[in-house]
Formats: C-alpha cells, structure tokens, sequence
C-alpha cells in the first residue's frame, strides 16, 4: 500500500486510509494519494485507490438499499 498523502489525511481522518464499512482487515485498507487538485469528492479518476474503492462500496450499498425496497 502507498503511503497517503497530506491530502488523503484530510479526506480520510485521521490517518488517511480508506478502511471500508465493515473490515478489520488491514489487506482491504487502501491509503489515499489524492493532491489538492483532486475533485471533492473524488471518485478515484486521479488514480487513488482509496477513492474510488469509496466510490464503488457506495454504488454497491446504494445500490443494495434500492433492491431491498
């Protein structure tokens, strides 16, 4: 894993790693490279993995709220 960036501090407090909703497993965690410029939110199109495994565990639990209506 890459080690985050001041950016990705910012965006994934305190550490700024990306942990997921449910892991304690540290082989899921992803660290958050984004830079100022990134968009915010952003949705991993900088390259950060961090992000854009937010992105789609969102689509996925949206997405899962959705069916189970």
């Amino acid at each position: 894993m890459d080690a985050p960036t001041q950016e990705g501090k910012k965006r994934y407090r305190p550490d700024g790693i990306y942990k997921g909703p449910f892991t304690g497993d540290q082989s899921f965690w992803e660290a958050c490279t984004c830079v100022p410029a990134c968009p915010d939110p952003c949705l991993g199109q900088c390259g950060c993995q961090a992000c854009e495994t937010a992105h789609e565990d969102t689509l996925y639990f949206e997405g899962a709220n959705w069916t189970s209506l």
